[in-house]
This record gives C-alpha cells, structure tokens and sequence, in this order.
C-alpha cells in the first residue's frame, strides 16, 4: 500500500499562507522560477527541501514515498535482469 503525503494543493497552499509563492520560493533558493512546481509532481530534492523548511514541515510528512522519517533519500530500487 502506498504511503500518501500530502496533496500539492495543500502543500501549495500552505506556502501561500506564509506570504510566498512557490516561484518566489524557488527563486530566493537560486533555484529556477519552476523549480518548487515540479516538486510537487516529480523527485527534486533541493526544492523539495526549500519548501519543507519554509512551511516547517518535516520532508517524509509532504512526501513520505521520497523521504524517511530520519531525513534520507529513498531510492527506486531498479529491477535486475
């Protein structure tokens, strides 16, 4: 069963109630204006960092299928032939 984090729309607005946008977020990281987006759909750990500390939201809560609970990377494990 797949672990569920939180819904980008949450993730979204959550960052909006702290008077930032996910482009200004990425943006005030060095990161390019898109960055914190694509986040929410796909693996991109420096945004996804950005905004786990910005909201004050511990990464394996937003994203618990890409983080562990001790701050690591969880990594696909690829299928040997």
């Amino acid at each position: 069963m797949p672990r569920t984090g939180w819904h980008p729309a949450d993730i979204t607005a959550a960052v909006r109630k702290k008077g930032m946008t996910l482009t200004a977020l990425a943006l005030s990281h060095g990161l390019s204006e898109s960055a914190c987006r694509k986040a929410l759909l796909t693996k991109y750990a420096k945004a996804e960092i950005a905004i786990s500390r910005f909201i004050d939201v511990p990464l394996h809560e937003l994203w618990p299928e890409r983080w562990t609970p001790d701050g690591s990377r969880i990594r696909r494990q690829r299928n040997q032939a």
